[in-house]
């Protein structure tokens, strides 16, 4: 049996912007050059708050990525809505409030509250949610726990 070659995934989709958010977000840009950032949040001053808090991430790992170079290379992106935000991505990464009912509609999740068997109950492909737990903050310390379900596959 040969293995299956799929694509990488280069378009990320972190929804919250908090600290663990806007970590994944700087992990994704700044250790994949392919990456495409897409971030989704519910605040009303989520572009100030981006343009404000994020270079301070970014200058941990890469100090020479800029926030004017990542919008003019379409690397980093904010969304006004949720369908934006996830229409197009391989992967996205719910960084919300451990409510069960806001994890019920994601694919990765870095919450403990709540377990992947809880999460996936109205998902129409079982198979494809996995639980992560990051150590902190991620972009620092780039180790996960990955916890799938009772139906994950691959």
């Amino acid at each position: 049996m040969s293995a299956i070659s799929l694509p990488k995934p280069t378009r990320i989709a972190p929804i919250g912007s908090e600290t663990t958010g806007l970590s994944f977000a700087t992990l994704h840009l700044t250790q994949s050059p392919d990456a495409e950032v897409t971030i989704y949040d519910t605040r009303p001053d989520l572009k100030a708050y981006i343009k404000e808090t994020l270079p301070g991430y970014l200058s941990t790992l890469c100090p020479t990525q800029t926030l004017p170079s990542l919008h003019s290379s379409d690397r980093l992106t904010l969304a006004a809505d949720l369908a934006t935000a996830v229409s197009t991505a391989d992967i996205i990464q719910e960084q919300g409030p451990e409510t069960p009912l806001l994890q019920t509609v994601h694919l990765a999740t870095t919450p403990p509250a709540s377990p992947a068997s809880t999460q996936a109950i109205n998902m129409r492909d079982k198979s494809r949610l996995i639980v992560v737990h990051p150590y902190n903050p991620p972009h620092i310390m780039p180790l996960l726990e990955l916890v799938p379900g009772s139906n994950t596959t691959g």
